[in-house]
């Protein structure tokens, strides 16, 4: 079965993170942890991976390199020592390249493939979509991926 998701889809990520035991892989092209709590559905997603990190879930973010010709990914090393002050991972994808695409593994088997990057305005502000399928196959096809180009030089 596959959902997809037009709004709302931080919350349905944050459901199944909260769920996860073993690995929670996430790709962007830029992740902003929540400034705020009003930032309700991100700042919910930030928490199921952070709740999940402290739960000994290795929760590891897949996110390019800084940039300059591509704002996005200015303020991804900021958001990296973050997440790494939480007990998460990041893996930098080294340019000139950038990695595009949005994606979220869940246990090698939950598969989440959608248009938004990890910040606040994706979640609440921005026409964003998000597929879900379980799938162990694409789970570990995205993850060999993400591992093969974070080990690019």
């Amino acid at each position: 079965m596959i959902d997809l998701y037009t709004s709302g889809w931080a919350l349905a990520v944050a459901k199944d993170c909260d769920k996860a035991k073993t690995k929670i892989s996430i790709s962007a092209i830029s992740m902003f942890p929540p400034l705020r709590q009003s930032d309700a559905d991100f700042f919910a997603l930030w928490m199921a991976w952070k709740n999940a990190a402290a739960r000994n879930v290795r929760v590891c973010f897949f996110l390019p390199t800084q940039q300059p010709a591509h704002p996005a990914t200015l303020r991804n090393s900021h958001a990296g020592k973050i997440a790494w002050e939480n007990k998460m991972h990041v893996r930098f994808v080294p340019g000139p390249r950038l990695l595009h695409a949005k994606s979220i593994v869940i246990d090698s088997a939950s598969c989440w493939i959608g248009s938004g990057n990890m910040t606040a305005a994706a979640a609440l502000n921005n026409h964003e979509f998000y597929v879900n399928f379980n799938n162990n196959d694409c789970a570990a096809r995205i993850e060999s991926y993400l591992d093969s180009i974070a080990n690019a030089e």
